[in-house]
């Protein structure tokens, strides 16, 4: 069932309407093992999104330093303001 519920494409309603038409033994595995997978891809949507916001504060903090560097900031200032490894900064200084 697993196999059967990642390899087709249908909403979650319909999914529960095709449960709910099995007999009780068959539609008790099948909801425990429905259940851990709408909590896997729950679960990898959040990681998903930390993620991207992980990478979106990078590049604003990026964004920032390279302003900072523009008016004249010093390196080591800017690192420690903006919690950034010096190599990103240095990278920054270079171009």
């Amino acid at each position: 069932m697993t196999y059967y519920f990642n390899r087709v494409d249908f909403s979650g309603d319909q999914a529960e309407e095709k449960i709910n038409k099995l007999p009780l033994n068959i539609k008790e595995t099948v909801m425990s093992t429905y259940d851990r997978l709408i909590e896997k891809g729950r679960l990898e949507g959040i990681e998903k999104g930390r993620l991207e916001a992980q990478e979106k504060i990078h590049t604003e903090k990026l964004r920032a330093a390279s302003k900072m560097l523009e008016s004249g900031f010093d390196f080591r200032l800017i690192s420690d303001i903006l919690d950034l490894p010096m190599a990103d900064i240095e990278d920054l200084g270079k171009k």
